[in-house]
Order: C-alpha cells, then structure tokens, then sequence
C-alpha cells in the first residue's frame, strides 16, 4: 500500500471546504427555515399549517431539552452540545483527507449541533421546531442533519479497515 497518498484532514483544502461548506449551509439552512416558518405563523408555538393533509404540517413547538423533549437542565444541555461540537472537530483532526463522506457526516453533525446551540443561546433558550407527521415528534433540519450526519459518519468508519484509512482517535 502506498502510505503517501493518505494524509491528515486538517492540513487538506478539500477536505477543510467539505466540512466547512457543508456545516455552514446546513446551519443557514436550518436557521433560515426556522425564523421563516415561525415568522410565517406568527411566532406562536401550537400555530399550525397543513403542509399534506394528515401526513406533514409545520406545527411550532419550543423544546427546552434534547432528543425527544427529554429535559437534562440548560447548562447540562449546552454543554454537552459543546462537548459534541468539540469531539467532531477532534474526529476530523484525526482523520484521513480521503474519508469524504465522512467529512460530510461530520459537517452535517456540526451544522445540526450549531443550529439547535444558536437557538439555545438566543431567548427563550428553547431549540424551535417545527416539521410534525403525526407519528413523529416535531423536528427541525438542525435534527434532520444530525441524524444524517451520524449515520454517514458511522458508516464511513464501519466501512474502513486496515487498507483504507479512516476514522481514528487518537
């Protein structure tokens, strides 16, 4: 195997532009929907809007915990957000330059984990939700992308072995 053409995801413009482009739309994105949907419905939480009638509707809901309104106190949450946030900037340090889709995973976790602290930071300190099928709790994109990204990111590592590079802590 040929040990050169591997190297470190920091010191890589590609790999820097794929975590950081993705990480920085994903959170405009999540941003922006957030304060259009709310401003579209009044910024009242219970404003609803059928989207398809009886499978999507934008319904607005405040979550002041994490995943599925469980509720762990606000500095708890915020730290443990850091603590992520932190742990995927140390995973991309560690990281081959040719793991692409998982840099990708990792942007996504970013973008998602950036999203919901903007919220937590901003009052009411409450992340805002919005997108409700009737079978799901209401999520937002920052949700959709953290899912995404945490499912890229696992399969990037399962997919490495000892001939690829991957994903390693070191």
């Amino acid at each position: 195997m040929n040990q050169k053409k591997f190297g470190r995801a920091a010191s890589d413009p590609a790999s820097n532009l794929r975590l950081w482009i993705t990480a920085g739309v994903g959170m405009a994105v999540d941003l922006l929907s957030k304060w259009l949907v709310w401003r579209a419905l009044e910024n009242v939480p219970g404003q609803k809007h059928e989207i398809i009638k009886g499978v999507l509707s934008f319904q607005l809901a405040q979550n002041p915990g994490i995943a599925f309104g469980i509720e762990l106190g606000r500095w708890f949450i915020l730290l443990v957000n850091l603590a992520g946030i932190l742990l995927i900037l140390y995973l991309f340090l560690g990281s081959d330059k040719t793991v692409r889709a998982g840099h990708i995973g990792m942007g996504l976790i970013l973008a998602g984990a950036l999203g919901n602290l903007v919220d937590r930071l901003l009052p009411p300190h409450e992340v805002r939700d919005f997108i409700d099928f009737p079978v799901w709790p209401t999520f937002n994109p920052a949700d959709v992308f953290l899912c995404v990204g945490v499912g890229l990111l696992a399969l990037s590592i399962l997919r490495s072995n000892k001939e690829t590079p991957s994903i390693r802590l070191r």
